[in-house]
C-alpha cells in the first residue's frame, strides 16, 4: 500500500483508474487476510470490516463506475456477519445483491444463512442452486464441501438416511481430495469445520446402522412370533386329534339290556297318562324308571329322535287332539281349560306349543272342526 501511494501517474486518466483498481484490490486483500486469521480471534473482524470499507470507498471513485462494487461489498459484509452469527443482518446484506442472474457466492451464503435460521426449505433451494453452477475453482470446490455437509445434515434431520448418506459421502470425498493439498487444507475458512463434517457423517452412519439393526430385530421378532403361533396351533391340533382318537364318545347304549328295559318302561309311561300332571317332570320320570336324567335324555334322543321336551309335548298334544276329535264336548272348552287338561298352567304357553305342533292356534283348530261338522 505504501508503494502504491508513491506512484505518480504520467497519464492521469489512464493510470489513475488502474491505480485505484490496484488500491481497492489491495484493501480487499488485507480484509481477506484479517478475515482468514480471525478463526479463533474475533478482534481481527474489526480490521476486516475497516479494509473492506476502504476498498469500497475507493471503488466508488472508479470512472467509469464498476456495476458490481456495491453488491460485492455487501457479500463481503455478509461473510463477517455470518462469522459473528448475526444471520438476520447477514441476510439483509445478501438480499441487497442487485445483479441478476445471481452469483454462485450469493446462493452459497443464502444456503448457510437459511440453514442457521432453520428455514430448511430455503436452505435446500439455495444449496441446489449453488450446485447447478459448473465452476470448479479451488474456492468453489471447498465451498462444495460445506454445501454437501448442509444437505447431509438437513436430510439427516428429516430421517431421509439414504440422501443424507449420499451427501455426507460426497463431502468426505471432497475433503480427502482437499487434504492431499497441504496449501489448501491449511487455509482457514469460517464456513465449515472439517471435524463437524465428520461428526455429521458419523451420526448418519450410526443412524443407518441402528435402522438396519431395528429392521433385523423386527424381522426376527415377527419370525419368532409366527413360528411360536405355528407351533402352538400345531400342538393344539395334535392334542385335538389325539383326544379324538383316544377318548371314546360317551355312549349310553353299551348296556343294551338296560336300554331295552328303559324303553319298555317308557311304553308303560305313555299308556299311564302320568305326563298330563302339571307337576310332572324329567326328574320324577327318571326316578320312576330307576335311572338318571342324563341317561334318560340320551335314550329319548337316540331312540325317539327328539328331545325330552319335544317327547312330552308330543304325548300331551296327541292326547288332546284325540280327545277333542272324539268327544265334541271338549270343543266348547276355553283355551285355558284345554291347556289345564293336559298339564299346562299357562294359556299363552299352551297356545304357543299347540300352534307349533299343529300349525294352528287352539281357536283356529276348534273352528275348523266345527266347520267340518257343519
Amino acid at each position: 500500500m505504501e508503494a502504491l501511494t508513491k506512484i505518480k501517474p504520467d497519464n492521469k486518466n489512464l493510470y489513475d483508474y488502474t491505480l485505484k483498481i490496484a488500491i481497492a484490490s489491495s484493501f480487499n486483500t488485507l480484509g481477506d487476510t484479517y478475515f482468514a486469521i480471525s478463526k479463533n480471534n474475533d478482534k481481527y473482524l474489526d480490521s476486516t470490516l475497516i479494509y473492506y470499507k476502504k476498498a469500497f470507498h475507493v471503488s466508488e471513485e472508479f470512472n467509469p463506475k464498476h456495476k458490481n462494487s456495491s453488491s460485492l461489498y455487501n457479500l463481503r459484509l455478509a461473510n463477517v456477519l455470518i462469522k459473528r452469527k448475526e444471520f438476520k443482518k447477514a441476510l439483509e446484506k445478501v438480499n441487497s445483491y442487485e445483479l441478476d442472474p445471481k452469483s454462485q457466492s450469493y446462493h452459497f451464503l443464502k444456503s448457510i444463512i437459511f440453514k442457521n435460521l432453520k428455514i430448511n426449505d430455503s436452505s435446500y433451494y439455495h444449496s441446489y442452486k449453488f450446485l447447478n453452477f459448473k465452476n470448479s475453482s479451488p474456492s468453489t470446490e471447498k465451498n462444495k464441501i460445506a454445501i454437501f455437509n448442509i444437505l447431509a445434515d438437513l436430510y439427516n434431520s428429516s430421517n431421509k438416511i439414504d440422501s443424507a448418506f449420499k451427501y455426507s459421502k460426497l463431502a468426505l470425498d471432497k475433503l480427502k481430495i482437499l487434504n492431499k493439498s497441504k496449501t489448501e487444507a491449511n487455509k482457514n475458512h469460517y464456513l465449515y469445520d472439517f471435524e463437524q463434517i465428520k461428526k455429521v457423517n458419523d451420526s448418519i452412519i450410526n443412524k443407518e446402522i441402528k435402522t438396519k439393526i431395528n429392521l433385523i430385530i423386527t424381522f426376527l421378532l415377527i419370525t419368532i412370533l409366527i413360528i411360536t403361533i405355528g407351533l402352538y396351533l400345531l400342538k393344539k391340533e395334535k392334542k385335538r386329534s389325539s383326544e379324538n382318537l383316544t377318548t371314546p364318545k360317551k355312549d349310553y347304549s353299551i348296556n343294551l339290556e338296560l336300554e331295552e328295559m328303559v324303553l319298555r318302561e317308557l311304553e308303560n309311561f305313555e299308556i299311564s297318562e302320568i305326563y298330563l300332571d302339571s307337576t310332572f317332570n324329567i326328574n320324577k320320570l327318571a326316578k320312576q324308571l330307576n335311572t338318571n336324567t342324563s341317561y334318560l335324555s340320551s335314550i329319548v334322543n337316540e331312540r325317539k329322535g327328539k328331545t325330552y321336551k319335544q317327547y312330552i309335548t308330543e304325548l300331551r298334544m296327541n292326547y288332546l287332539l284325540n280327545l277333542i276329535n272324539k268327544e265334541s264336548k271338549y270343543r266348547k272348552y276355553t283355551v285355558e281349560a284345554l291347556g289345564n287338561k293336559i298339564g299346562y298352567t299357562n294359556a299363552s304357553s299352551f297356545s304357543r306349543s299347540f300352534k307349533n305342533f299343529t300349525g294352528l292356534s287352539p281357536s283356529e283348530y276348534l273352528n275348523s272342526l266345527n266347520n267340518d261338522v257343519t
